[in-house]
């Protein structure tokens, strides 16, 4: 998939066009050193998918590249500069997440004098470029994301988005009565997506960890399932509604990179702490991220940096999605399993499409549908439902979990049966990542 495109409307032309102001302008703007002559993004492999004129990478000089590459491998610098010909200099800036995860590399070709007049003490990152960086750090992590903003930009320029004008009135909740130009949905879906990216990185986030209590065997279990929380919605429940607002947007995978950032993060500081059995937190993947290839380099990136052992960051994926997503599911499923990279399978249900995903290598354990358990004691039904599941997947050499048991005959019943562990609030509840 080519990221670079030759008819996306320069910083400068997309601020005339779109009434909100774009992370991009307020980036050129932000610099101290003049006229910005184009403006490249790459990812936080190096990849360049955005660029404001000219195609490819043809014409990168080898310094170019060696330095976005020093970014790549973890430089500690707040830019780098690279002499180009025709009196420019590369200016190149790293975005970093709020815990320093490099997230992509803006780089900003100006007049190399303009440069030279800047007082030796004068710092280039101000705090308005550093603002506008850390905001740009959250947008570049949602490389999808990024591609339909650009996608929508060039419709504006091509003139289609006239004649998509009552489709895009629509998924914004407006009446294609109430638009007056061609440029007014597209004009209300920068400032709406604006709105989220903006919602997403300022919104607090804690991590939770629920324990998956072991019920067969005596080894104590180091199973853990990372739960978002949120100060503004509770910390007893995830934050549903931002949630919600994310998937709309295509943004969830934007919130799974922050989780996985910080429970990474926090595991590298404490890699030393796990003498014994090692541990396995698992991270809820969203539909979004199952079907992006960026999201897979970004957790290979993360793993590479961080050298943490194999099995320690596993990944959950509920059955529905495997089923909506087949192709995706298996692609997503064996590349992350060959990163070392335990797959759990959530909600199952044992669904004739859903079977079939355990042939690929890498999925260890699977949660059972609470739906289904949680009748197992009234519902002869239910019971042989479940007791099938559960002799299906020992046959599979699949490990089990059963949801949300929370009274003792239900627990007594499904361990009789064959089951695991169990995820319980009453034997083991959810506690703060910080405080574990």
């Amino acid at each position: 998939m080519s990221r670079s495109s030759t008819s996306n409307p320069s910083p400068s032309e997309l601020e005339t066009t779109i009434e909100a102001e774009s992370l991009f302008h307020r980036l050129e703007r932000a610099l101290p050193c003049g006229r910005v002559h184009e403006l490249l993004l790459h990812d936080a492999s190096g990849e360049l998918f955005w660029r404001s004129g000219g195609s490819g990478n043809s014409g990168m000089p080898q310094d170019l590249h060696e330095a976005l590459d020093a970014f790549v491998v973890g430089i500690a610098t707040d830019h780098l500069r690279v002499p180009l010909d025709k009196g420019r200099t590369a200016l190149l800036l790293p975005a970093r997440t709020a815990d320093g995860t490099l997230a992509g590399t803006v780089t900003a070709i100006v007049d190399s004098g303009a440069l030279a007049r800047l007082s030796p003490d004068q710092n280039l990152t101000t705090p308005a470029l550093q603002s506008a960086l850390a905001e740009l750090a959250e947008v570049l992590a949602s490389a999808a994301a990024l591609e339909a903003d650009l996608r929508k930009a060039s419709e504006i320029e091509s003139g289609t988005a006239a004649r998509k004008a009552s489709g895009s009135s629509a998924r914004h909740g407006k009446s294609a009565a109430t638009s007056h130009t061609a440029d007014a949905p597209a004009a209300d879906a920068w400032t709406e997506l604006d709105r989220v990216f903006s919602r997403i990185s300022g919104q607090p986030f804690e991590l939770h960890v629920q324990p998956l209590a072991r019920v067969r065997g005596a080894a104590q279990s180091h199973c853990f399932e990372v739960l978002l929380r949120s100060p503004t919605e509770g910390l007893d429940v995830a934050p549903r509604e931002l949630l919600e607002v994310a998937r709309r947007h295509g943004l969830d995978s934007m919130i799974d990179r922050r989780v996985l950032s910080q429970l990474i993060a926090w595991l590298v500081r404490r890699r030393d702490t796990w003498s014994g059995a090692a541990p396995c937190f698992s991270v809820n993947l969203s539909e979004t991220s199952l079907r992006e290839e960026h999201f897979l380099r970004f957790v290979e990136l993360c793993l590479k940096k961080s050298a943490l052992p194999a099995g320690w960051i596993a990944f959950e994926v509920p059955e529905a999605v495997c089923i909506a997503q087949r192709e995706a599911a298996r692609r997503a499923i064996a590349a992350l399993a060959a990163l070392g990279c335990p797959i759990v399978i959530d909600d199952f249900s044992m669904h004739p499409e859903s079977v079939a995903l355990f042939e690929t290598p890498g999925i260890t354990l699977a949660k059972l549908d609470p739906k289904l358990t949680d009748r197992v004691l009234e519902s002869r039904v239910a019971a042989a439902r479940v007791t099938g599941m559960i002799e299906a997947l020992k046959l599979l050499e699949v490990q089990i979990v059963a949801k949300r048991v929370e009274r003792d005959a239900e627990r007594e019943w499904l361990t009789a049966q064959g089951v695991d562990f169990v995820q319980s609030f009453a034997l083991a509840p959810p506690r703060p990542l910080a405080t574990f």
